[in-house]
């Protein structure tokens, strides 16, 4: 496989995820999953690593929206295959409480800030030409995230080491 293609699929795969933890970042709880908005915050400070050595290597805009697609149906395959096993597994697609998951599902999606509309307008900026990772810069938020959480950090990493 070209490096070329093996950097678009990647950038894209990282592209979901990076999406992902920035819609959770702004609904989940400080007490959601410390480690899942640490990681983001990660991902911020080297988001456009990737997709600047593509672009050296001498990737397009075109391999890079076709890999869009692929990923995208790779990613939604995999993910709907997940999300309706542990539905099973936890009983929701019984037929007494399938019409209320139905309307949980279709909420969490498509609702006004549900999660479809998050991913359609990431998807559709970075189906543009001009597009990279940098045009929404959100270093501030991460110093943010980071002084806010400075503490709290010290003393997980303290409490690891120890």
């Amino acid at each position: 496989m070209p490096s070329t293609r093996c950097l678009s699929c990647f950038r894209r795969e990282n592209g979901f995820s990076s999406t992902l933890r920035a819609r959770s970042r702004a609904a989940w709880t400080s007490r959601a999953i410390p480690g899942w908005r640490w990681h983001s915050a990660e991902e911020t400070e080297h988001k456009a690593v990737c997709f600047d050595l593509y672009r050296f290597a001498g990737g397009g805009w075109l391999r890079r929206s076709l890999v869009f697609v692929l990923v995208t149906l790779n990613f939604s395959v995999m993910f709907s295959r997940l999300y309706f096993s542990l539905l099973h597994r936890d009983g929701c697609l019984e037929p007494s409480r399938l019409g209320a998951t139905m309307m949980q599902g279709l909420k969490f999606f498509f609702a006004r800030s549900g999660i479809a509309w998050h991913l359609l307008g990431h998807g559709l900026r970075y189906l543009s030409p001009w597009f990279h990772p940098w045009n929404q810069d959100n270093r501030q938020e991460l110093q943010a995230w980071l002084l806010a959480n400075q503490a709290r950090l010290r003393a997980e990493g303290r409490r690891r080491e120890g």
